[in-house]
């Protein structure tokens, strides 16, 4: 069988990012985590500073979350 496509998350009534209900971090603050990381930062001090577990901002600088 062959597989089907998968219809884009926008299609599907999804929301991502700060749309999200539960969202805790906005996209803004998601751009800061990026630049503070490349600047240096480590995972620690940014959850620290994010009030997030170290995971979120691993997951977030990985690309497994927004």
């Amino acid at each position: 069988m062959p597989r089907t496509q998968r219809k884009p998350p926008e299609a599907l009534n999804y929301c991502k990012g700060d749309r999200h209900p539960r969202a805790v971090l906005t996209d803004a603050e998601v751009d800061v985590i990026h630049e503070l990381h490349e600047a240096g930062t480590p995972y620690s001090a940014l959850a620290a500073k994010f009030e997030v577990s170290k995971s979120c901002i691993a997951g977030i600088l990985q690309g497994r979350r927004r």
